[in-house]
C-alpha cells in the first residue's frame, strides 16, 4: 500500500497496458483505429445512450459523441458486449 500512496505501484504499467488492450479490442471491433488510452470516445447517432442503458453497459454520451472508459474490472466480454451493441450505431 505504501508503495501506491507514492505513486510508485509495480502493478500499475500492467493495469495500464490491460485497460488499453481492452479499448483497443473494443475499437477493432467496431472497426475504428485501436488508440493508445483507455478511453474511448466516438460520435454515435441517436438513442445510442439508452440502448446501451438498456444493455447494462456504463458509458456516457455527451453532444452525440460516446465515452467509454476501461477498467481493471472491465472484462473481455464487457468489451465484446458494448460493441456489439455499438454495431452500426457508429456516426461516420
Amino acid at each position: 500500500m505504501a508503495n501506491a500512496i507514492r505513486g510508485t505501484n509495480p502493478a500499475r504499467p500492467h493495469a495500464q497496458f490491460r485497460c488499453v488492450a481492452l479499448a483497443r479490442r473494443f475499437q477493432t471491433a467496431l472497426g475504428l483505429e485501436p488508440g493508445d488510452s483507455a478511453i474511448v470516445s466516438v460520435p454515435v447517432t441517436g438513442g445510442t445512450a439508452e440502448l446501451l442503458r438498456a444493455g447494462g453497459v456504463a458509458a456516457s454520451v455527451r453532444a452525440g459523441r460516446l465515452r467509454c472508459a476501461f477498467h481493471l474490472s472491465t472484462t473481455d466480454a464487457d468489451a465484446d458486449k458494448a460493441a456489439g451493441l455499438l454495431a452500426g450505431r457508429i456516426a461516420r
